[in-house]
């Protein structure tokens, strides 16, 4: 029998991770949306990223802008 701590052991890594996945879903985390982004390659997730970041981007700056207009 192999020496391992108690967070080494394979069911506990288990149960942690079904643990983590309770506490995400308990705090809001849309688990569905996490699922369907697993499913796509690496690659596929970081072309999403960017037009993720992309769109934060332009929504910012159409803020600044907006918020400029306002108090001029």
């Amino acid at each position: 029998m192999a020496d391992h701590s108690p967070e080494e052991r394979p069911e506990c890594r288990a149960r942690s991770a079904d643990d983590a996945l309770a506490r995400a879903a308990e705090y809001g985390v849309d688990l569905s949306q996490l699922r369907e982004r697993l499913h796509l390659s690496p690659t596929e997730r970081w072309e999403y990223n960017k037009k993720l970041y992309g769109a934060f981007h332009e929504f910012r700056k159409a803020g600044r802008e907006h918020y400029r207009r306002k108090t001029s």
